[in-house]
């Protein structure tokens, strides 16, 4: 499948001449790359009885010189502003300085996003709904960086970056992203994303500084100026659900685009980005 597809291009830039297992549509797939050609079958096996206990059991450390580029490129090429600076607001810093990537490869995380990618795709379907378009747009960086990875655009499926202390990454990549160990926030008590580098940087602590490239299903989103719910809103004139809420620059004194999703399995934390500045 694409999705598929795209994982065994992902891992073939990390695993030059071994055999690994990665992840597919289908479960566990078993991988061996010689020579830049790429053998792999697909085996039903789960490994959720294998104990994890730590990012380097899920993920597998990218040494490509050119995948590490692009992503050290991704971070600074997303400190963007979608509107003017209002007065006393500075412009963000873009000195990003990548120290290390992994890519996580979490079976039972990425079954669980799949099974909701394909939900909130039928759900729309049975609705009669279409996803709103994603308003503003993302970065033109950001824009390109979904596009080579094969995303569904229909339901806004998305790369989008998490800030968070290093001490959290283990259970992330482990368990996933979980909005109960999270505080309220002013657009609602879900898991947060930002469409700029710059604003998950934020809560990124100390040196080295985490961020978490995560896939993240948006499917229909309301924008909001302020939601203390657990959930999002209803569309307006529907009576479905939304499946999340957006921030938008220049709203009130909102500066960063933010996301805001409710479901946990809505989201696949996929790259960890180790960085200075």
């Amino acid at each position: 499948s694409g999705q598929t597809a795209y994982l065994l291009r992902a891992s073939r830039s990390l695993i030059r001449g071994r055999e690994v297992k990665v992840l597919g549509d289908q479960g566990l797939c078993s991988l061996r790359v010689l020579a830049g050609a790429v053998a792999y079958s697909f085996h039903p096996s789960d490994l959720s009885s294998t104990p994890v206990k730590s990012l380097s059991d899920v993920a597998m450390k990218i040494s490509d010189a050119s995948t590490l580029a692009q992503l050290g490129a991704l971070l600074k090429a997303s400190v963007v502003h979608h509107a003017p600076l209002r007065l006393g607001q500075t412009p963000c810093s873009d000195e990003f300085v990548l120290q290390e990537a992994w890519h996580i490869e979490n079976l039972r995380l990425w079954q669980d996003f799949v099974v909701a990618r394909r939900r909130m795709k039928d759900d729309l379907a049975m609705s009669g709904i279409s996803a709103r378009p994603i308003d503003p747009p993302l970065g033109a960086a950001l824009q390109e960086f979904n596009s080579q990875h094969g995303l569904d655009s229909s339901i806004n499926e998305v790369f989008l970056f998490h800030g968070t202390g290093s001490d959290n990454v283990d259970d992330i990549a482990t368990f996933g992203f979980d909005d109960r160990l999270g505080c309220d926030g002013l657009h609602g008590h879900g898991t947060y994303f930002a469409s700029q580098s710059c604003k998950s940087a934020q809560y990124a602590a100390s040196d080295p500084r985490t961020i978490i490239i995560s896939r993240v299903l948006l499917g229909d989103v309301q924008p909001v100026e302020a939601n203390s719910d657990r959930r999002p809103p209803q569309r307006p004139g529907t009576c479905r659900v939304c499946d999340s809420v957006t921030a938008r620059p220049g709203t009130g004194l909102q500066v960063h685009q933010e996301f805001v999703i409710f479901e946990r399995c809505q989201c696949y934390p996929e790259f960890v980005l180790r960085f200075t500045r």
